[in-house]
């Protein structure tokens, strides 16, 4: 009997590396927002630190500091609240690219275990052929024992 082949192992072979390049994608777009919320947690401990830096100043020189140390605190809070919004506006744009990718890599992961099943499928059918021929054959040369023998 000849060894299996499956008709279909090109296309299976293509719906592999459509998963794999769709699961690339999805694991890079999640690197992404991994690495956006560290860029979110580091500026607000930036704020944070730089407003209890501003209460320390004024409660150990409240009347020495002067208009200008205040308006540069407040102008680099204000820098650092406007990067915020702006980083959380790039996660929730991520957020939403995400959806798609997710969707597409299902999609693939989906087609890629249908030719899998199919596959399978048609190697147990290969090999329940292969046994009957077997089994089809060894009978044959039992029988011919038999004929010999009388």
């Amino acid at each position: 009997m000849k060894k299996f082949r499956f008709a279909f192992e090109n296309v299976l072979k293509q719906r592999e590396i459509l998963e794999k390049l769709a699961q690339k994608r999805y694991f890079d777009l999640k690197r992404k927002i991994l690495m956006e919320q560290q860029r979110v947690s580091k500026t607000e401990e930036m704020i944070q630190n730089l407003r209890q830096e501003l209460m320390e100043i004024q409660k150990a020189d409240g009347t020495r500091m002067t208009a200008r140390t205040l308006q540069d605190y407040r102008s680099h809070l204000v820098y650092l609240d406007d990067t915020l919004v702006t980083i959380k506006g790039n996660i929730n744009l991520l957020e939403k690219d995400m959806v798609s990718v997710r969707q597409a890599l299902i999609h693939a992961t989906q087609n890629k275990k249908i030719l899998v099943r199919l596959k399978e499928k048609a190697e147990r059918k290969h090999q329940v052929m292969a046994d009957s021929l077997d089994e089809k054959f060894m009978d044959e040369i039992a029988t011919m024992r038999s004929h010999r023998e009388i």
